[in-house]
């Protein structure tokens, strides 16, 4: 179980809330405060059935305590899983702490020397197990890990040396506020193996000594009495020597977990070292002793238990087994077959040819899929007829191993006995091996095309990833009951993906520079230039540059990027959204680059789920759930075009803002929690979302974005919005003959996929933006904030520096504008990118320039005097003027009959007043007959308040008293 499934199990999330919200009341489920907006009313609501939590004002949405911790934080999951596990599992001592204690000892000659004269401890053994030195105790530590690798206690020996007479019974303690028994040490045990014997010993100091010989050897941290039964599964199958001090207790210890682990070991006998001494570490230091003793006295003690056998100073050779008419393998997995061929073949072809069944093929794959639930079968079994010896049957890697999958004790100790042909004889599972089902797909490959296929397959081994491309050996069989092709993995070393990898010879380098701009051409001339080029020679579609510098971009930006002066990665790849009427042009673009880049995973949302795109919990024919990755992470530092994206709700494209933003695809369903990398550049295409209408029938184009994505933070986080209409190019344009191929040649093909792959190659610390490009970044940044309206925030001013530099960089990266080591990004390229979002934003049939326009109006009182006049004029009074505004304040919207009602005016004159305003952008309409106060609204009525309180005294002072506290000139309710 890895650490966050562990803290998830074992951390209540009442508990965890009630500590990070003081005063929550898990019972009664309140609102809190929400840490991730200035929330001023509760409204972050926390779900204690998997401890999510949900924002109903700013949206966000956790889906566990670890990814709460991780996000609170802004720390990795890995480092939130600890911190919990820390705070409410179990105390954890900092690895950097610890650090400067194993430095101190390996820096002390002095304390080395002792400890190896006293001990008998080398230097190299210190080292295997991380040795520190107290200084301030006196006293050698000893680190004690958990199964999760973080060191939970540190057990202080003091030499005998520096003990005084009352120290003798404290000679070894715990840290102060840490202890506990755990098994010592597991960080070597867990790569133990079977075909040696297991030295269980009574402390650390033999352990160490054991160690140093080669031996595998535990202890119990809590002394030689403490063992704890929960550990016994994990020496299943063992030889187990339990090595016993010699006095009282020491044996009564033995026998204690003598009489724990005989149920679970092979073979387990308790031995004493060969010497008069009191224990193992005497036996070494003062008679010169070895761990060859040891496995004398174990080859001994099983030899009195009846069996025949001799341990050599490596391992266990049984010698029965030579006598056994049944095979026996001394590993610890089950026997390969014969490989196919050394080649590395396509993962389509096994399941293809019936020649390679019960084979080991070599292929690679990613695992798309992985089941929750996992398998652990028997492969080795002792085999006992009559008054025959006991023997040992394997199976090897195959049909037969298969078909022990999800069958019952009863049926494979019977399928056994078939096999070996002995009806009646006593079979026993002796040794396990751990099968996992996954769905694995073809590793792509940017310089040949590979058939897609999904190859049912079962993981035989501790662990594999999903979504990791792995070089693989499988071994594809057949299941006794369906037939179906099931490949069993029986080996998986990851490996990087072509584009992390690929290398350039200087030639290479040469061959791009024809990508950059020449002589006096600018960076935006030469990206006009390079659209124009495209059209004419590849998608044949004309007068478009706008969309076919989008899509570009968006095939050719890089991974990641850091701003000058600062150590974050910030998010490189682009998130493109394509919005048009039919027949525009936007899927024979796309199928163009597709085609020409040899790159991109095209998937259409109207025949697609948010699982499909992302991934999901999918119950399988077996009952079980697996969970699945969509296209989205499996194309991981990749890109991905999504055609119709109006085929998705609102809700749905919501649930992908945060995969486009972060790069990371988190899964949590069901109990089941997942997560993994989707760093993939995204190219959105869609029609408008109602079906019976079209862009060109929209006055402006942001109402048409508004209506297809909803929300206005899934609208930021696309970096180029691009709209086409069919107006914008005349029909002799489009129906222009296709020999007509305009002016100079065709860059070659193999050209545009060299730069793809030179770019998507590109590592975050290749990327330089020059500090003057920094400072033109900011600027422009300012600049086009003070433009465009951020309402529909498609360009903001508070992440505007993050969407010009990534285009900028695109734009860059494009032009190879590399000096051999480094991306260079310059202020042209600033520039370049700039005017190219005016390009987008200035078009007609988007319209950002002239709606930002309207919205700035909007935001301003037209004429001030005119409303002055016209409020005084219909309530002369001005005390009552005060209380009239005050009420209006107070309740932000109201009805035509509240403000007769309020100000004690006629219908008619209620009208008019309501006119006056809404001309002059103080009301708004609201839903039914509601008007709502507007931003600029509220100022003006503020501002008439206060002057009225300021030339009023008596009751008007009351009423400012009584009037609700404002900030900045607005109310804060």
């Amino acid at each position: 179980m890895e650490l966050k499934a562990y803290v998830l199990s074992h951390v209540l999330a009442e508990t965890y809330y009630a500590a990070r919200f003081k005063g929550w009341n898990p019972k009664a489920r309140t609102n809190v405060l929400c840490p991730w907006h200035d929330d001023t009313k509760p409204s972050l609501s926390i779900g204690l059935a998997n401890g999510g939590a949900k924002c109903h004002a700013c949206g966000k949405s956790i889906g566990n305590i670890v990814h709460f911790e991780s996000a609170a934080n802004q720390i990795s999951e890995g480092d939130a899983g600890s911190k919990i596990y820390a705070e409410f599992v179990r105390p954890v001592i900092d690895a950097g702490e610890y650090a400067s204690l194993q430095k101190a000892y390996s820096n002390n000659a002095k304390i080395n020397k002792a400890v190896e004269k006293e001990c008998g401890i080398s230097g190299a053994t210190a080292k295997t197990l991380s040795l520190g030195w107290d200084k301030f105790q006196n006293r050698i530590t000893f680190p004690v890990h958990d199964r999760f690798g973080q060191i939970v206690n540190l057990r202080c020996y003091k030499l005998p040396s520096m003990r005084r007479p009352a120290e003798e019974g404290m000679k070894v303690l715990n840290k102060k506020g840490f202890g506990g028994n755990d098994l010592y040490p597991w960080e070597l045990f867990k790569d133990y193996s079977l075909d040696q014997p297991i030295f269980v010993m009574p402390s650390e100091k033999e352990l160490a000594l054991g160690i140093q010989f080669g031996l595998q050897c535990v202890c119990a941290t809590a002394g030689e009495m403490a063992w704890e039964e929960e550990w016994s599964e994990l020496f299943t199958g063992y030889d187990i020597a339990i090595v016993a001090q010699r006095d009282k207790t020491g044996r009564a210890a033995a026998e204690k977990k003598l009489a724990i682990l005989q149920k679970v070991a092979n073979r387990c006998a308790v031995i004493e070292p060969p010497t008069q001494h009191k224990d193992f570490a005497d036996y070494v230091v003062l008679d010169g002793g070895q761990g060859l003793g040891l496995l004398a006295e174990f080859s001994k003690a099983i030899a009195n238990m009846g069996g025949a056998e001799e341990l050599a100073t490596s391992q266990v050779q049984t010698s029965a087994a030579a006598k056994s008419p049944v095979s026996f393998s001394e590993s610890t997995v089950p026997e390969n077959p014969r490989k196919f061929s050394e080649d590395v073949l396509p993962l389509a072809v096994i399941g293809s040819r019936p020649e390679m069944l019960n084979t080991v093929v070599r292929t690679q794959g990613i695992v798309a899929a992985k089941a929750t639930i996992t398998y652990t079968i028997p492969w080795k079994f002792k085999v006992r007829t009559g008054s025959e010896a006991q023997k040992y049957y394997s199976v090897g890697m195959g049909r037969v191993l298969l078909s022990f999958v999800k069958a019952s004790d009863i049926d494979i100790i019977e399928m056994v006995r078939v096999i070996l042909g002995k009806k009646n004889a006593e079979i026993e599972p002796c040794d396990y091996i751990t099968a996992t089902e996954v769905e694995v797909i073809p590793v792509v490959a940017m310089e040949s095309d590979s058939v897609y296929v999904t190859q049912r397959c079962f993981y035989l081994g501790a662990r594999i990833e999903a979504n990791v491309p792995y070089s693989l050996e499988v071994i594809p069989t057949n299941a006794v009951k369906s037939q179906e092709t099931v490949g069993l993995i029986v080996s998986a070393v990851p490996i990087s993906r072509a584009m992390e990898t690929r290398t350039f010879t200087d030639e290479e380098f040469a061959s791009l520079q024809i990508f950059q701009p020449q002589g006096e051409e600018t960076v935006f001339d030469k990206l006009l230039g390079i659209a124009e080029e495209l059209s004419q020679h590849q998608t044949k579609i004309y007068n478009r540059p706008d969309w076919h510098i989008a899509a570009l971009l968006t095939w050719l930006s890089p991974i990641g990027f850091a701003f000058p002066y600062e150590k974050e990665t910030q998010r490189g790849w682009l998130n493109t959204l394509v919005v048009g009427d039919t027949e525009t042009g936007k899927s024979k673009v796309v199928k163009s680059y597709q085609r020409l880049f040899n790159a991109g995973t095209v998937v259409n949302a109207e025949n697609c789920t948010y699982v499909g795109l992302v991934g999901g919990a999918v119950k399988m024919g077996s009952g079980q759930f697996m969970l699945r990755w969509g296209r989205i992470p499996l194309c991981d530092r990749q890109l991905v075009v999504i055609e119709e994206l109006s085929g998705l709700s609102v809700e749905e494209i919501s649930n992908l803002s945060d995969v486009r933003s972060s790069g990371t695809a988190r899964l949590d369903k069901g109990g089941l929690s997942a997560e993994t990398h989707a760093r993939t550049r995204l190219l959105c295409l869609s029609n408008v979302r109602p079906v019976n209408k079209t862009l060109a029938g929209y006055l402006s184009g942001i109402q048409a974005i508004r209506e297809l994505i909803g929300h206005g933070e899934d609208i930021a986080r696309f970096d180029l919005i691009c709209t086409l209409i069919d107006r914008e190019v005349s029909v002799e344009v489009i129906n222009r003959p296709f020999n007509n191929r305009g002016k100079g040649e065709a860059i070659a093909d193999e050209l545009w996929q060299r730069l793809c792959q030179f770019v998507w190659s590109l590592k975050p610390d290749q990327i330089k933006i020059s500090p003057d490009a920094y400072y033109a970044i900011l600027e422009k940044t300012k600049d086009l904030s003070s433009r465009y309206h951020s309402a529909v925030p498609i360009f903001k001013g508070g992440s505007g520096r993050y969407k010009i530099a990534r285009i900028a960089i695109a734009i860059a990266a494009l032009q190879f504008s590399f000096n051999g080591k480094r991306l260079l990004v310059h202020e042209d390229h600033i520039d370049a990118a700039c005017r190219y979002l005016e390009m987008l934003y200035e078009k007609p049939s988007l319209g950002y320039r002239e709606w930002s326009d309207q919205m700035f109006d909007r935001d301003s009182i037209k004429s001030a005097q005119l409303l002055d006049e016209d409020l005084e004029t219909k309530i002369p009074n001005g005390l009552k003027r005060a209380q009239v505004v005050e009420s209006l304040i107070h309740t932000s919207k109201f009805t035509r009959d509240e403000l007769c009602a309020v100000a004690g005016l006629q219908i008619m004159q209620a009208d008019s007043l309501i006119g006056t305003m809404v001309r002059e952008r103080v009301l708004r309409k609201g839903d039914a007959n509601v008007w709502e106060i507007t931003p600029a609204g509220r100022d003006w009525m503020q501002t008439h308040l206060n002057d009225n309180n300021e030339n009023t005294n008596g009751k008007d002072t009351e009423i400012k008293s009584r009037r609700p506290s404002s900030r900045n000139g607005r109310h804060t309710d």
